[in-house]
C-alpha cells in the first residue's frame, strides 16, 4: 500500500512541477513576443501587414487615423533618450494613439550629440560610442513598445561617410540586436539603389535582419536599370528576404507637381514590377500625386510587351476596379502603338493629369506616360 501511495504522489508530484514549467515558459513566450509568432499575429504573412504603401510623415503632428497605409516615423535615438539611461517614451506614445490600428515602421536614427562617435560639428548618423549603450536603449525601446510596434529600422540612411567607411560596426549591432529582438522584425538601413553595389555585404541573408530597405533615389531611368541588377544580385545570393522601398525626390521634381507626378508613378511601377513590396511615400508626395492611390489594392503588376524596347508598359490588376489599369510610357516623343484593349471601357489620361483622346486603337503618347483608367 505505502508503495502505492509514493507511486501517486509521485506522479502528483510530477504533474505539478510540469505545469509550473509549462506557465514559466508560457509567460517567456507571451513577453518575448513568440507566442505571436506562433499565431502568425507578428509574422510578414498576416494579412494585417500585406499593405503595399506607406507614409513617411516628417511632421509627427499630421499623423492620421483615418487613413490605410503605414506609418513610417523616424527618431532621433537623443529624442528618446536624452541622457544615459533616462528614457522619455512620450513621442513614440503619441505615434502610436496617432496611428490607430496602422502599422507602423519606426526608424530609429542613430543620431545623438554625446552617445555617438561624430565629430562636434557633424548632425549625420554615427557608430554609438559604446555598443551596449546602444542596446540597452533598444531593449528598454522593445520593452515599451511590447504589442505597440513590430516593425524597427536600424538606422535611416547610413553611408560610408558617416559610418566611418567601414560597415562591420552596423553589421555587429544589427546582429546583436537581432539576438534580443525576439518577435520584433528588423528592416535594414536604407540601400541607395544608385550605389547598391558598395553595400553587397546587405544582400547576405541571416545577418540580422529580416527585411531588406532600399531607397530609389535617382531618376526612373536609373532605378529601371538598377532594380533589375540589384534583384538579380540578390537572387545570385539565393537572399529570399523581402524588399522594401522608399522613393526620394530632387528638390526641383518635389517643386515642379508635373514632373513629381511623372516620376513618382514610373519610380513605383517599375519597384512593384521587380518584385518590390512596398513602396513608401513621403507625405508631400502623396498630397500632390493622387494617382499613387492607384496601388493601394493592388494584387499584382505584369509587364506587357508590345515588342518594342522603347516601350514601358505594365498591368495592374487592383481590387478598386473590376478591369485592369495599364501604365504605358516611351523613350521616344510621339510613338505609335497598338492596343490590344477596347477603348470604350477606359478613359486615358497622361501622367501629369491631362485628359487624352484616341483615334481607334491607336494611341501616341511621349515620355510624360499614359494611364489608362477603366470607366
Amino acid at each position: 500500500m505505502g508503495g502505492i501511495k509514493r507511486f501517486f504522489g509521485s506522479r502528483i508530484v510530477i504533474v505539478f512541477l510540469a505545469v509550473i514549467v509549462l506557465e514559466i515558459v508560457t509567460v517567456f513566450l507571451i513577453q518575448t513576443g513568440r507566442f505571436d509568432f506562433i499565431l502568425n499575429k507578428n509574422s510578414l504573412n498576416n494579412p494585417k501587414f500585406k499593405e503595399i504603401n506607406g507614409t513617411i510623415y516628417n511632421d509627427l503632428s499630421q499623423i492620421e487615423k483615418n487613413t490605410t497605409s503605414w506609418v513610417e516615423a523616424k527618431i532621433d535615438w537623443q529624442d528618446l533618450e536624452p541622457g544615459l539611461d533616462k528614457y522619455d517614451w512620450s513621442v513614440i506614445d503619441n505615434i502610436v494613439q496617432k496611428s490607430g490600428n496602422r502599422a507602423i515602421l519606426l526608424t530609429i536614427k542613430i543620431k545623438h550629440d554625446r552617445l555617438t562617435l561624430c565629430a562636434e560639428s557633424e548632425k549625420k548618423e554615427c557608430p554609438p560610442r559604446n555598443e551596449q549603450e546602444f542596446i540597452n536603449f533598444i531593449s528598454s525601446l522593445f520593452e515599451h513598445t511590447y504589442g505597440k510596434v513590430l516593425f524597427f529600422q536600424i538606422g535611416d540612411q547610413l553611408g560610408k561617410e558617416n559610418w566611418q567607411e567601414d560597415w562591420k560596426n552596423y553589421l555587429s549591432l544589427i546582429k546583436k540586436i537581432d539576438a534580443i529582438k525576439g518577435a520584433r522584425i528588423i528592416v535594414s538601413s536604407q540601400i541607395p539603389l544608385s550605389s547598391w553595389q558598395d553595400n553587397d555585404k546587405f544582400l547576405v541573408s541571416g545577418i540580422g535582419f529580416q527585411v531588406i530597405k532600399i531607397k530609389a533615389d535617382k531618376s526612373s531611368a536609373e532605378v529601371a536599370e538598377n532594380i533589375v541588377k540589384f534583384k538579380k544580385a540578390l537572387k545570385e545570393k539565393a537572399n529570399s528576404l523581402p524588399v522594401w522601398s522608399s522613393l526620394d525626390h530632387s528638390e526641383v521634381v518635389l517643386a515642379q507637381t508635373d514632373n513629381l507626378n511623372i516620376e513618382a508613378l514610373k519610380k513605383s511601377i517599375l519597384l512593384l514590377s521587380n518584385e518590390v513590396e512596398k513602396i513608401f511615400f513621403q507625405q508631400e508626395v502623396l498630397a500632390k500625386v493622387d494617382d499613387l492611390s492607384l496601388f493601394s489594392k493592388m494584387s499584382s503588376v505584369n509587364i506587357v510587351n508590345f515588342g518594342d524596347k522603347k516601350v514601358e508598359a505594365y498591368e495592374i490588376i487592383s481590387k478598386n476596379y473590376s478591369k485592369p489599369i495599364y501604365l504605358v510610357w516611351f523613350e521616344n516623343n510621339n510613338l505609335n502603338i497598338t492596343l490590344n484593349i477596347d477603348p470604350a471601357y477606359y478613359n486615358f489620361y497622361d501622367f501629369k493629369g491631362g485628359k487624352v483622346e484616341l483615334e481607334g486603337k491607336k494611341i501616341s503618347a511621349d515620355s510624360n506616360g499614359l494611364l489608362m483608367l477603366p470607366i
